[in-house]
């Protein structure tokens, strides 16, 4: 009869094997879920890929995709400049967005970021914080700091709107100022800046980099054919309004008489014998100023015996007023004599 070799043991029985067997692949599984965890949670779910995402979706020139990944924190109004529209326009947007550097600390990302814009290399920075988690599993990233920028523009009184990269943009649209600036929201890029539509006013395009000093720009401004014939109707007809006064010298106008004694004198009736001519619009405060014109006056003057004698009379004047532009409307007022 064979006997067994000392120090071998039983052979372990069908159950005990599958229980191995299993334990064996339960355990090969958590691994392998580890390194995926661990690989999704420094990848897909991380604070870089948040960054890349957000940085590309604006260099594609993909603006409302960028607003989702990041709240840009501004004023509805303020967001018409924020749009896929606006980047659009020919070398509009950035380029070669990259990740430089993550420093996490706390909760908190610091994200160093380059990108070019211009042929320029940038440096820039995002803040990006844990903000709950998704899945339950991995944490969710979200963008504290936009990559938001400003350009700032000294806009006319006699201006309504802008263009920018041919979107229109008004003082709702903007942040703007008692000295006459507008700061409008903008994400990194170039953007081609002029006069909005309009029949008054036009400009010259300005190109304005986020990445240049951060002066106001200056838009060169004129104008239009039709702002001076409207502006010199409208003054005309102020100019028959004060034509049709009975004193010798009418309230609000530029012309007129000083008397000595008003008692000698009666039954004013004016008329205007020269239109003056326009010699000056100033668009940036909105007023203007002419040549000469002439008005005629006729009148009555008292004799030494009582009786009344007509005469006539002519006096040279020049107008200075002002003038607005609201929702495409000129409006204009005429200063008094001086």
């Amino acid at each position: 009869m064979p006997v067994a070799a000392p120090g071998a043991g039983q052979p372990l029985d069908p159950k005990t094997k599958k229980t191995i067997l299993i334990s064996g692949i339960v355990i090969g599984a958590l691994i392998v879920l580890g390194i995926v965890y661990g690989v999704l949670n420094s990848t897909v779910f991380s604070a870089k890929s948040v960054a890349q995402s957000y940085l590309t979706a604006i260099a594609d020139g993909k603006y409302d995709k960028a607003n989702d990944i990041a709240d840009p924190q501004v004023d509805k109004d303020q967001l018409k400049l924020l749009s896929d529209t606006v980047a659009k326009a020919d070398n509009a947007t950035i380029a070669n967005p990259h990740i430089d550097s993550v420093k996490t600390v706390e909760g908190v990302a610091k994200v160093n970021v380059t990108y070019s814009l211009n042929g320029k290399n940038v440096n820039d920075s995002l803040t990006i914080n844990k903000d709950g988690s998704k899945f339950l599993l991995f944490p969710n990233w979200k963008i504290s700091s936009p990559l938001l920028k400003t350009i700032t523009v000294s806009v006319p009184n006699a201006v309504e709107s802008l263009s920018v990269n041919g979107v229109d943009v008004t003082a709702k649209n903007a942040e703007k100022s008692d000295s006459g600036t507008w700061t409008l929201r903008v994400y990194p890029g170039s953007y081609k800046v002029s006069i909005g539509k309009s029949g008054y006013v036009t400009s010259g395009i300005t190109m304005v980099r986020t990445n240049a000093d951060s002066d106001a720009v200056d838009l060169k401004i004129m104008p239009t054919a039709k702002l001076k014939e409207d502006l010199s109707k409208a003054m005309n007809a102020k100019l028959d309004e004060c034509a049709k006064s009975t004193d010798y010298a009418p309230e609000g106008c530029p012309f007129g008489f000083d008397l000595y004694d008003e008692d000698y004198y009666r039954n004013f009736a004016w008329s205007i014998s020269v239109y003056p001519k326009l010699s000056d619009i100033d668009l940036d405060y909105g007023t203007f100023s002419t040549r000469q014109g002439k008005a005629k006056c006729t009148y009555e003057e008292k004799n030494f015996d009582d009786s009344w004698e007509s005469q006539d009379d002519s006096t040279h004047f020049t107008v200075n007023g002002s003038f607005s532009i609201r929702d495409g409307k000129l409006s204009v007022t005429i200063d008094d004599e001086d």
